[in-house]
């Protein structure tokens, strides 16, 4: 008889696996508030958070979504912004490149501002050809020519 690594007769034991109560999390689009549950209006800035948020376009919101606190966040959505080459989202991408210490979103900021031929984004670029970062400046060689 073959082994199966139970003993004859018995069921393996079922082992009981904790999940979180929650993995979904809800933020403030207009302070990052992090909230409880789905809420409609922010306690911690008073902000009508779905009649505001509705009326935003979708390059607005991911201009938004640049301050998230959730770090993957702002990375997706200035590698959208690159693709879809709003020039409204050029400014915001140039702050929040200037302004963060995580070389992972600065890069996504420099790739983005790379599908942007204005002359701002241009300059920006090459600022960020000294940027201590060589992910950041690799990607600044790239698109600054």
């Amino acid at each position: 008889m073959a082994e199966t690594g139970l003993r004859a007769g018995r069921r393996p034991m079922r082992r009981h696996i904790q999940r979180p109560v929650s993995v979904v999390r809800f933020y403030c689009p207009h302070c990052w508030h992090e909230l409880e549950t789905d809420v409609s209006v922010c306690p911690a800035c008073g902000e009508e958070i779905r009649q505001s948020w509705e009326a935003k376009d979708f390059v607005e919101k991911l201009i938004a979504a640049l301050d998230h606190p959730e770090p993957t966040t702002p990375i997706r959505a200035a590698l959208f912004l690159g693709k879809i080459g709003d020039e409204r989202a050029v400014g915001p991408l140039m702050a929040l490149a200037g302004s963060s210490d995580d070389v992972y979103i600065v890069q996504a900021a420099a790739r983005a501002l790379g599908a942007f031929a204005t002359p701002e984004a241009k300059a920006f670029l090459r600022s960020l050809l000294n940027h201590p970062a060589v992910v950041v400046r690799a990607e600044a060689e790239k698109y600054s020519g």
